[in-house]
């Protein structure tokens, strides 16, 4: 196993060393959830798409139009928050939009 030859050669691997320096979380995550999660947001350069999505959004809305953009994770959720803070567009939310209970359920 490459945690005992001291090379990493898994994802598994790597999980393993990071559990073994870092604790769970209070509701029983695994240490090395953000770690990966980390990885996959720089590897697909998830906040770069992020970004150029929400600098031609203007230009790809219609006057009049609507934007509904799905965040995922605080890194995301911040620069969603800032771009509708500082975009020209008319119409803001003012809070993020929460489906009903019977919503929920339907679904």
């Amino acid at each position: 196993d490459g945690v005992r030859t001291g090379r990493i050669q898994s994802s598994t691997d790597l999980a393993t060393c990071i559990a073994g320096v870092a604790a769970r979380t209070k509701r029983g995550i695994h240490p090395a959830t953000r770690s990966f999660q980390a990885l996959r947001i720089w590897v697909n350069d998830e906040l770069g798409e992020i970004e150029a999505l929400l600098r031609s959004a203007e230009t790809l809305i219609r006057p009049g139009g609507t934007a509904a953009i799905i965040s995922f994770h605080s890194l995301e959720d911040r620069l969603v928050k800032q771009w509708f803070r500082s975009s020209v567009m008319i119409s803001k939310p003012r809070r993020a939009i929460r489906p009903s209970k019977e919503e929920i359920e339907r679904n």
